[in-house]
Formats: structure tokens, sequence, C-alpha cells
């Protein structure tokens, strides 16, 4: 697990889950993460453990993410998303509004709890409201 980051920096987590697609975005002011994949008990358990471990390291976020953003609606990219929001505080999903694939059952679950993930805000983003820019700079946190 890499070291704490400086006030404007960032660290990623490749979070290893077997089969499956996870990784959380370290911030001085806490963290996001994209997707939260994994095939079968022990990936999941290997992902709630890693984002436990986090925390245990970060006390400051206090259990919160700020926000997961679902690339799209397949297992190994979604599975884990229900465990992940119950488990911890989650500021926020984005997924692209899809409700079919391999991952369809978390999808329809973070629709169908209220249009929010856990009570938080849920969004589903098209292709075509994404900028074609990528997004860079430095990244800026409340003191």
């Amino acid at each position: 697990m890499p070291a704490n980051v400086g006030p404007n920096g960032m660290a990623v987590h490749y979070v290893n889950i077997d089969r499956g697609a996870a990784a959380l975005l370290e911030f001085s002011c806490g963290a996001v993460m994209i997707d939260t994949g994994g095939r079968g008990d022990a990936a999941s358990g290997h992902l709630i453990g890693y984002l436990i471990a986090f925390f245990a390291r970060r006390p400051d976020p206090n259990r919160r993410i700020a926000a997961i953003f679902i690339t799209h609606t397949h297992l190994d990219h979604n599975v884990n998303l229900e465990k992940v929001a119950q488990s911890f505080q989650v500021g926020g999903c984005v997924y692209s509004g899809m409700l079919t694939g391999s991952g369809r059952i978390a999808a329809n679950w973070a629709r169908i709890a209220g249009k929010s993930c856990m009570g938080r805000p849920t969004a589903a983003v098209t292709a075509g409201e994404v900028a074609s820019q990528a997004i860079s700079g430095e990244v800026s946190c409340p003191p």
C-alpha cells in the first residue's frame, strides 16, 4: 500500500481481485473508486479487506469513499458495488446507465435503491455526455 500522499498528490491503488477490476484513487482529502469487480467470495473478501486496511492507515476520511465510478455493466467491474456501499460510506455513484450485461444485478441494485447508492446520489452518464478531452491538473483539497 503506498505511503500517504502529499497535499496536492494522488496515488492509484490497483487492487488485485483475480479476474476483475478495482482501483482506489487516494488523495490527501479522501478517496474515490473506479470499479468494484471481482469473481467469487475470495475476490470480494480481498477487496473489502484491502479497503479496511486502507482506512486503518488513513482514518481521516472516516471510512468514506467520495464517489464510485463504474465503467461498464460487467460482473468483473461492478459485482461488489453493493458490498462496498454497505461496508463504507459512499458519497455517490456514477455508472453508464446500462441495465443489461453480466453485471445487470449490481446496476439494477443501484437504480432500485431509490436512484441512489445507499442514499447517495447516483448518476447515469452516457458516452455522448462524456467530454472528449482528458481531465488534468493539480488536485485541490480543502484545508
